[in-house]
């Protein structure tokens, strides 16, 4: 980006072995940007004069007594208007509880941008706030510092109540259902032949012992389902807009 320095390096080495010494001449085309001096066959260059366009970068070898000169092929060096400070770290959240995110956003001098920020790809029932939002990049190297807050959400759904089974009331119903049907086959057992009574009596029986398993069931209900932030490792990216100028970063988030 405009303002941050670039490090170069060049490696030189020879087919008849041992190690070149000398200097490496850094180009711009033919414009000669520095020079740096071998160790142990490598040279660096360390610049923050490059303007914001893309630059072909060249480096020469000016040989010594026992190795020639030579000249690498160009790499291509692309220097922004603006951009996001790297963000390495994951940050860790609980579901239904927030997070702040430590950003830094740089432009070049001069650029007086007012870049508007967002979140993009965000995970379900999750949002993102940043202060200040727009915000004015600083130049390198301190840039301007921004706080994302990543907001989650926890179950939106009730906790099972504490007592969903019938029990006690339908203890108690099922304890009067027991003495009615007691009652009702003493008063008429002497005019019910034997076989129907027993028939009868079975029937009833099994519909009690029916509605026993539903109420066991309904006391060991597993309760409702997890509706909150999804669970895990998300990427999403935040996105700075200023005019024609966007730049974006990888933010990713781990909600537990």
């Amino acid at each position: 980006m405009g303002g941050q320095a670039v490090k170069f390096t060049a490696t030189v080495t020879g087919t008849a072995g041992g190690t070149p010494s000398g200097t490496v001449t850094f180009f711009e085309g033919t414009t000669a940007l520095g020079t740096g001096a071998l160790n142990a066959g490598v040279a660096t260059f360390t610049t923050s004069s490059l303007t914001i366009s893309s630059h072909s970068i060249t480096a020469s070898y000016g040989g010594d007594a026992n190795f020639a000169v030579s000249t690498s092929t160009a790499v291509s060096q692309a220097v922004n208007i603006a951009g996001f400070a790297p963000v390495s770290a994951t940050a860790t959240v609980t579901a239904g509880q927030n997070v702040v995110i430590n950003l830094t956003v740089y432009a070049a001098s001069g650029s007086n941008l007012s870049l508007m920020l967002s979140c993009v790809g965000l995970p379900l029932k999750s949002s993102c706030l940043f202060n200040p939002n727009p915000v004015t990049p600083g130049p390198p190297p301190n840039g301007t510092p921004v706080q994302l807050t990543f907001s989650t959400a926890s179950s939106g759904l009730p906790s099972n109540p504490a007592n969903r089974s019938p029990w006690p009331w339908g203890a108690f119903g099922i304890s009067a259902a027991l003495a009615a049907l007691f009652v009702t086959g003493k008063s008429q057992l002497r005019h019910v032949p034997r076989r129907r009574l027993a028939f009868g009596m079975s029937l009833c029986i099994f519909a009690l012992a029916l509605v026993l398993i539903g109420c066991s069931s309904g006391s060991n209900s597993s309760g409702p389902p997890y509706t909150g932030t999804p669970r895990g490792t998300a990427t999403f990216t935040v996105t700075g807009v200023s005019g024609a100028t966007t730049i974006s970063t990888p933010v990713s988030v781990t909600v537990q």
